[in-house]
């Protein structure tokens, strides 16, 4: 009787350590896929919020601010980048003023005409991309390097300027193509929930917009910070354009937002 109690003893046992034997090699998928999807699903929430803040500063500035109050943020916004690039002797080119803004939402001004309109006087510096040939002999100092970081800023601001330009002159038609599909309806059915609706649909095309921006001025500047730490020069200006830029777009949403109401 001792016997077949110890054979069954030494068979649950045994039956016990195949059990956590299996329990330690099957693959923990149960645990990890929710782990996995719990993760992503936290850092596309964390990337939405991170997006769609600007548009709620926007909207907050759009409720806060009359649209007079607006443009003169955005032309004193632009003021200040232009105090900073001058200390680069950036003097050649200039931002747009409001009235040429106005005229590139309104689509009265083309984004190929803006180039010509915004340089002061022909430019001798060469193009972003020829620029890179000054940094073959490694950093540079003094005078030398002054007068090459000035040539770079000063070329990388014209494509600057040209690319918000056309950003707005994109931006300007969308609206355009809102307000005329509201209009394209009889005076009776120009209710609220239609308005609503069709500016819905177009901010979708906006948005769109808006991120192609963001991936052109990323390039544009990371491109200027490559050039600038080939001869050793000074990226302070690059941090300093990135925030008017994110400044200003902030401020062109809310003046948008308050022209639509």
């Amino acid at each position: 009787m001792n016997k077949g109690i110890n054979e069954v003893k030494t068979t649950a046992c045994k039956a016990d350590m195949d059990k956590g034997k299996s329990s330690i090699l099957r693959p923990k998928h149960r645990r990890t896929v929710p782990f996995i999807i719990a993760a992503v699903l936290i850092l596309l929430l964390a990337s939405l919020i991170y997006y769609q803040f600007g548009n709620i500063r926007a909207a907050y500035l759009a409720v806060t601010q009359t649209p007079e109050q607006l443009l003169a943020s955005i032309d004193n916004q632009r003021s200040e980048l232009k105090t900073e690039l001058e200390q680069y002797q950036v003097t050649d080119v200039r931002d747009l003023t409001v009235e040429e803004t106005m005229q590139l939402l309104s689509g009265s001004l083309k984004a190929e005409q803006v180039k010509e309109l915004i340089t002061v006087k022909p430019q001798e510096a060469s193009p972003p991309a020829v620029m890179a040939g000054v940094s073959k002999n490694g950093p540079l100092s003094g005078k030398v390097l002054t007068e090459a970081v000035n040539k770079i800023v000063d070329a990388y601001a014209v494509e600057f300027y040209a690319l918000k330009a056309e950003y707005l002159s994109k931006l300007g038609a969308t609206r355009k193509g809102a307000v005329d599909e509201f209009l394209s309806y009889p005076p009776e059915k120009r209710t609220d929930k239609l308005k609503r609706g069709i500016v819905a649909d177009h901010l979708i095309t906006a948005s769109a917009l808006e991120v192609d921006c963001d991936n052109k001025v990323k390039q544009l500047l990371s491109a200027m910070k490559t050039e600038l730490t080939a001869i050793g020069g000074d990226l302070t200006i690059i941090g300093k354009i990135n925030q008017s830029y994110e400044n200003e777009k902030e401020l062109q949403k809310a003046y948008l937002i308050e022209m639509a109401k």
